[in-house]
């Protein structure tokens, strides 16, 4: 088998890896149902079941515990992750 055909074959391999990831990376990102958080963090975005678990936590007073689960979803950091939930808070007032 000549060196050609071998970096064909492998070419064609890693095309067939990269258009299949893609078309499942796209339908993936198609079937949630999310909201954005509002203007402080736009890129992360919660499904409304996670939302209003964030807000019943705040309305509970858990606050902490809100923050807790919005790093968890989004895998954020503890500053995103803060001013996210008051902003959710202050949209809810």
């Amino acid at each position: 088998m000549s060196y050609g055909l071998v970096i064909l074959l492998v070419s064609l391999a890693f095309l067939i890896g990269y258009l299949i990831g893609r078309r499942n990376h796209s339908s993936q990102k198609s079937s949630k149902s999310t909201i954005p958080t509002g203007k402080v963090n736009k890129h992360w975005s919660l499904r409304m079941v996670e939302r209003d678990e964030i807000k019943q936590m705040l309305q509970a007073n858990r606050k902490i515990e809100a923050i807790k689960k919005y790093r968890e979803i989004t895998g954020s950091s503890l500053k995103q992750a803060k001013e996210a939930v008051e902003q959710i808070e202050k949209d809810h007032d």
